[in-house]
């Protein structure tokens, strides 16, 4: 390929520190994004407008998993991630990087003008930390997770899963 595609790290860099902008605490340097946290909400928010505006086509399933596909609209896909929420005072690296560093190789493509055969699918997993089990949206992509366990769902406080994840794009 002539025009080969590379990675940006200025741009990559501010990625993850627009991602790890959401819920650091400067006492300690730790990030609290807990699963369907306010500060979790919000990044996920954030990062779906990011791949909105690097004109992948984005979505968001019922368990809160953001998809933003690069490439044919209809047909199978590579999918590269990870997730964005933390443990309580977790690092600045743990998930975010992966979530970024997917949608940096697809900035890289297109700066170059690649367009892929196969779909590129960036994803951002929902509680993959542990609030509700851990792996929620790993599990519901992979089609493991009933209505019903959703519905029944509760962290340790108490707090209903589904009142927390029922949300669309």
């Amino acid at each position: 390929m002539a025009n080969t595609p590379a990675i940006n790290s200025q741009r990559l860099r501010a990625l993850l520190d627009g991602v790890n902008a959401f819920g650091r605490n400067p006492q300690t340097g730790g990030y609290n994004r807990v699963g369907y946290s306010d500060a979790d909400m919000a990044v996920r928010s954030w990062f779906l407008e990011q791949m909105r505006a690097d004109g992948l086509a984005v979505h968001r399933d019922p368990v809160a998993n953001l998809f933003g596909r690069y490439g044919p609209a209809d047909g199978p896909c590579i999918m590269a991630g990870s997730h964005l929420d933390t443990v309580p005072e977790g690092g600045a690296f743990d998930g975010a990087l992966g979530a970024c560093v997917a949608l940096e190789c697809v900035r890289a493509m297109k700066d170059v003008g690649f367009t892929p055969a196969t779909a590129i699918e960036v994803v951002a997993t929902a509680e993959e930390e542990g609030r509700f089990g851990g792996m929620l949206g790993s599990q519901a992509i992979a089609g493991v997770v009933t209505a019903q366990w959703l519905n029944e769902a509760r962290d340790a406080t108490g707090s209903a899963l589904q009142t927390r994840c029922a949300i669309r794009v």
